[in-house]
């Protein structure tokens, strides 16, 4: 059964109201409802705003990784506690073993930091990074400097609605340019039969109720 925002209780209202918040959104200017109906191909979304077909309702300059783990990152206590596994993150070698150059073995200079990185050097990085934001950060804290100094700062496309609706062939795709992530808040998604969401760049889905009508 379809779920919309008005069938959300008062605890569910609040804890999406509280998340627009948290992103500097005032709660009672998002659009009641979005939809991808007569979007053709498909209705993209991301940063830069002018290469997405909807306008984010925020661009938020992100300075590190740990920042952006605060806005979508996993809580390290779920995985230290117990509460849950990581038995799904993929966390790459210490990186002492791997004989990384450091950055200030490159006296600060970012550019000769990854020109002086070899092509496992970057796959372990980027690696450690999806490790940081999916697991428990503090198993790959020894790449932060790295991660940091490659792929920070950046600006991350914040979109917010009530309710998102996703048609028959009108696919809701997320395609940032520039590969920054992007970051949705909606009270409910309902994926109408013959919708989907591609992916094509990073996500963070925050909504309150999610139904599928795909059988």
């Amino acid at each position: 059964m379809t779920k919309l925002f008005n069938d959300l209780s008062s605890d569910q209202k609040a804890k999406f109201e509280a998340k627009c918040r948290s992103f500097g959104i005032d709660p009672a200017t998002v659009p009641k409802t979005l939809t991808t109906e007569n979007g053709g191909k498909g209705v993209v979304l991301g940063h830069p705003a002018a290469n997405a077909a909807i306008a984010p309702a925020k661009i938020i300059n992100v300075a590190n990784i740990q920042e952006l783990s605060k806005y979508g990152g996993c809580q390290d206590e779920e995985y230290i506690q117990g509460r849950a596994s990581d038995a799904f993150v993929r966390y790459p070698q210490p990186l002492a073993t791997l004989s990384a150059p450091s950055l200030t073995e490159c006296g600060g200079d970012v550019c000769k930091l990854k020109d002086s990185m070899t092509l496992e050097h970057h796959e372990a990085v980027n690696q450690a990074m999806h490790a940081y934001m999916m697991g428990n950060s503090s198993k790959v804290k020894d790449y932060e400097e790295h991660i940091n100094a490659i792929h920070f700062p950046m600006q991350m496309a914040v979109y917010a609605a009530e309710d998102k609706i996703i048609t028959n062939n009108n696919p809701l795709i997320i395609d940032t340019k520039n590969g920054g992530p992007t970051t949705l808040v909606y009270g409910t998604v309902t994926v109408e039969e013959g919708g989907y969401i591609l992916v094509k760049t990073p996500l963070s889905l925050d909504a309150q109720a999610f139904t599928s009508q795909n059988t």
